[in-house]
């Protein structure tokens, strides 16, 4: 029963930190059967706002330190993850835009 309770994840995407997190609810295993699918869902949510940032869609998820996430067991209620089409993670302050009490 605990896998069909949504999570509510915040997406920020790799090199700019002035552009909105992007929050999304799934049901992993419903909504998202896996990394890829919620990879290409990211991809078509993100695309536009991203301005040129996701060339490649999204490929990579990296904790807001810079870990890379490679399963969606691996992200956790209410947290704050980075999008990239790269491997390279940028280091920005996205600290103070999680912190923003107008986000």
């Amino acid at each position: 029963m605990d896998q069909w309770v949504a999570k509510i994840v915040r997406f920020y995407v790799n090199g700019d930190e002035h552009l909105p997190r992007f929050e999304y609810r799934f049901r992993p295993g419903r909504d998202v059967h896996g990394f890829d699918s919620l990879c290409d869902v990211l991809t078509e949510r993100l695309g536009k706002r991203s301005l040129g940032k996701l060339t490649c869609g999204v490929r990579y998820i990296f904790s807001i330190d810079g870990q890379p996430i490679w399963g969606l067991e691996e992200l956790r209620h209410e947290g704050a993850y980075v999008v990239s089409s790269t491997k390279k993670f940028k280091v920005i302050n996205f600290i103070s835009t999680i912190n923003c009490s107008s986000c």
